[in-house]
């Protein structure tokens, strides 16, 4: 048996780090989905649903302009729902990584707000299964990247606050929204 060399070692390592990652993220939405069943986030306040969409997008800006998107709002309110900041933020994080993971190179995501919904809409080829869409580990796509999980978490916590989530493809557009 002969010695292993460190590019061996390397190249096993890195390897490795993916599925661990992938695993890491698993286990992360499990618990936090855990979490919100059993009512573990109880503290509400007031919070502005654009300001937190602001945040999200600013989170995001790399990772839009590396894949060149075209990015549009339209927050016509001044929306405040009462919820936990921590799950709204979420929410919202998990509708546009979504968004923009989904969207073909060079295509565009629209963010609107109006009449106590918000919309997120992205450019995409086929509709999606909708009966099965916000099931846990349902994946609409062959992404390994994705966990399953991130359309159940938004689920579950639009049920907590009765929120109404719903999804349609029109035009070659995807459009997921929640009506606060």
């Amino acid at each position: 048996m002969g010695q292993i060399s460190s590019k061996e070692i390397t190249a096993l390592l890195n390897g490795i780090e993916a599925p661990l990652s992938r695993l890491s993220r698993i286990n992360k939405n499990l618990l936090v989905l855990a979490k919100v069943e059993n009512q573990q986030y109880r503290e509400l306040e007031p919070l502005s649903v654009p300001d937190f969409v602001n945040v999200s997008l600013t989170l995001f800006e790399d990772y839009i302009s590396e894949k060149q998107l075209t990015v549009t709002s339209s927050m016509g309110d001044a929306l405040l729902v009462n919820a936990n900041s921590f799950l709204l933020e979420t929410l919202l994080h998990n509708f546009l990584s979504n968004a923009i993971r989904h969207t073909p190179a060079g295509g565009q995501v629209h963010i609107m707000l109006e009449n106590g919904a918000l919309a997120i809409a992205n450019s995409g080829k086929q509709a999606l299964e909708k009966q099965c869409l916000f099931e846990r580990f349902s994946s609409a796509s062959k992404n390994k990247i994705s966990s399953g999980l991130g359309l159940a978490i938004i689920k579950e916590i639009a049920n907590k606050y009765h929120w109404q989530i719903d999804y349609d493809f029109e035009d070659g557009f995807h459009f997921f929204s929640v009506e606060f």
